[in-house]
Formats: structure tokens, sequence, C-alpha cells
């Protein structure tokens, strides 16, 4: 097994090392073509042919009108154009009408380049013509009116932005080399990191458990090596350690028999009830029942029906409540419900509610006896001015259930 192991690492580290090379590989090559072709739209033949285009139009005027100094400023808007040596327009086929040539250009080396491209025999002056030398790009623009043709349009670009970009695409290449050397060198310095990585994210996970106590953590890194066995191991024991810290936390809250929270939790969310009841300005009152005569019930049926009994309650409890009530078993047939949000009224509302629906629960013994059960009620509002807990509240209702079992029993009564 440990033969194996060293061996998966070791073709793994072969096949980084293999990696890193094809990607320098491709980086240089990706970044020479980008480059190259990001500098080069400037000033390649289809700018040039959409400027003709956009510059003929405004043209076809002043050569049907024969108005030469608005041909001569058209042309002349060009000079914001550094990649622009000169514009050259013909009337009909080999009459000069306007021309535009940048001040730093031979003028007559211009015109005679541009005559003897017209004067060649593959010049055709009815089409779109473009012209590539080891110094300029020039494009031949047809002019039409009406289907006639009346001229012709001639610009001339230099090659200065070709040859600028050739030089910083040597120079960024060098950079680039430079940089994929740097890279290399990192790369093995670091390699050992890709292995050790594992291990630095088992151990953030295990002391963010130490320090938080959160045990609702999971490592979802996929690998294809032997750290995914350890990491999902690692998630298993969490879940397992999880599943059970909640059926402890569960154990701990909730009364085994009717499912309902138990005195323990009731008694340590009280104050945060308290305090955010008191923090919005909401009402927030205590209900106190009691199973009457559940005495009686124990020593004429047994527990088990008493067990029923008060698992009857329990589930009226909880259907006839809403899911912001707190509904605790307080002890024996002794159950305590948090109301939130709700006055007097409307504590009283409810609890007549529950005593109305209690009275008319039948608990079947065997075959045909019918077993029928009510509870007493106290009920008291909790005083946000003066209660600091609700254990005070509790202890009023207590007493109007106390009330409510002296005069009658099922009952409601107000503390």
């Amino acid at each position: 097994m440990k033969n194996k192991i060293l061996g998966s690492i070791r073709k793994k580290l072969i096949f980084i090392l293999s990696i890193i090379a094809v990607i320098a590989i491709i980086l240089t090559t990706t970044t020479m073509f980008i480059y190259f072709s990001k500098q080069r739209i400037s000033v390649d033949k289809s700018r040039l042919v959409n400027l003709s285009n956009i510059m003929g139009t405004n043209l076809l005027a002043s050569l049907s009108f024969d108005d030469r100094q608005s041909a001569i400023d058209i042309l002349y808007a060009l000079k914001v154009d550094n990649s622009i040596d000169g514009a050259f327009l013909l009337k009909n086929e080999k009459k000069e009408f306007a021309v535009y040539i940048k001040n730093n250009i031979n003028k007559t080396k211009f015109k005679n380049k541009l005559f003897n491209i017209i004067n060649t025999e593959n010049f055709i002056f009815s089409q779109l013509n473009t012209y590539v030398d080891d110094e300029n790009i020039i494009v031949s623009k047809p002019l039409y009116l009406e289907g006639e043709h009346i001229g012709s349009l001639f610009i001339v670009s230099n090659k200065d932005e070709i040859k600028k970009t050739l030089k910083e695409i040597m120079y960024v290449l060098s950079l680039v080399f430079i940089v994929l050397i740097s890279i290399t060198l990192l790369i093995a310095s670091k390699l050992q990191k890709i292995f050790t990585g594992p291990i630095f994210v088992l151990t953030s996970v295990m002391k963010e458990i130490e320090i938080n106590h959160n045990y609702n953590q999971n490592i979802r890194k996929s690998r294809d090596d032997e750290f995914q066995i350890l990491f999902d191991g690692f998630n298993t024991m969490i879940k397992t350690i999880q599943e059970q810290s909640t059926s402890l936390k569960l154990l701990a809250d909730t009364d085994p028999m009717t499912h309902l929270y138990n005195r323990r939790y009731l008694t340590k969310v009280s104050e945060s009830i308290l305090d955010l009841a008191k923090r919005n300005e909401t009402d927030l009152s205590v209900l106190m029942l009691d199973i009457d005569k559940f005495k009686n019930i124990n020593d004429a049926y047994g527990h088990d029906v008493g067990d029923d009994v008060i698992m009857s309650l329990a589930s009226t409890l909880q259907e006839e409540s809403r899911k912001s009530d707190i509904i605790s078993r307080w002890g024996g047939e002794e159950f305590v419900i948090l109301l939130a949000a709700t006055n007097i009224n409307g504590a009283l509302v409810i609890s007549e509610k529950i005593r109305k629906v209690v009275e008319e629960l039948v608990i079947m013994i065997g075959d045909a006896e019918e077993l029928k059960f009510t509870v007493s009620i106290g009920i008291s509002q909790i005083n946000k001015e003066k209660d600091v807990s609700i254990e005070n509240s509790i202890n009023r209702a207590d007493k109007a259930l106390y009330e409510a079992k002296e005069t009658g029993r099922n009952k409601v009564c107000i503390y």
C-alpha cells in the first residue's frame, strides 16, 4: 500500500511538471498572437477600406458641384490620424482634383507613387483596389453618382504602427520569457505545498470546531488522489458527530413522552424571549394549565392510560397553538405555553379555545369504555417594565391556575 501511494504522488508530480511546460508554450504563443492582432487592427486593410467608404460619401457632393475647396477641407480632416500619410482625389480618371499630404512627406515622391499605381495594367478605376509595399498600405476607392463613375479616392497609410507593434511584441515576449522562468522557479519551490495544502484545509476546519464548537463543517475540496479518502473520512466523522450532537441536544431540550419542549429548555430561552419582547415593545403572555383530577385517572385506570391522557393533551396543544408559541411540559400533568405577541385578552381567547377542545376529547379505554377529561388554565401577561424574568409571570399564572382549581376546575382564570 505504501509503494502504491508513493507511486501515485510521483506520477502526479511528473504530470504537474509536464502541464507547466505546456502552459508556458501556450502562454507565449497566445500572448504574441493576441498582442499582434490588436495592434494590427489599427492599420490593416479593412480599416482603410471603411475609412475610404466614409470619405467617399462626403466627397461625392464636392465632385458633383466641382467644389475643390470643400474636397480639400474634407481630405485635410485626415491629418488627425498619424498613420495616414495623405489622400488624393481624382476627377473622372486621371485629373487631379484635391490632395492632402502630410508635412513630412515628399510630395513629388508621394504623387509619383500614386500615378505609378494608376498606370499599371492591373489597376482598374471602376473597382476597389488595395496595394501593400514595404512602406505603405494604399486603398483606391471608386466614386459613383447615379451609376456614373465621377472620380477615385486614394488613401495612403504608413507602416509605422506595424513596425512599432513588432518592436513592442519583441519587448513583451522578452518580458514573458523572464516571467515564465521566474514562475517556473517559484513553482519548483512551491510544489510541496500542493501536497501539504490538504493538511492546511484539515487543520483550519479543526480549529473552527475547537474554537467555536461549530460542527456544521464540510470539506468540499475534490481531489483524485489519496487525500480525497482522508477528506471523505473526515466529512463522515464530522457528520456523525453533528448528528449525535443534534440528537443529544434534542434529548436535553425535549420531553421524551410528549416530544414537547421541557422545563429546562423553556427556562433557557425565556430570558432572550423577554429581551426581544421588550426591545420590540410587543406583548408576551404566559399560559399554565393542569389536567383536572389526574391522580384519580391514574388510580382508576392505571399509569398507561394516564400517559395516553398526557400525550393526547400534548397533541391538542400543538394543534391549537401557533408556530410562534413555545409549548413545554412543565412537569407531570402541568404544561406552560409562552404566547408571543399576545396580550391578556388574546391569551384568554386562546385559553378558552384550548379548554373547550380538551373538554370534547374522548380517549378509548379498551373497545367500549370512553374517558373524558378537562383542564384548568391560569394566564398572566408579562409586565415589560417590572418583570426582570418570565419566572415572575409564570408564578402569577400558577396562582391563577390554583384559583381555577379551587373555584370549580375546567375554567380559565387571570391573574
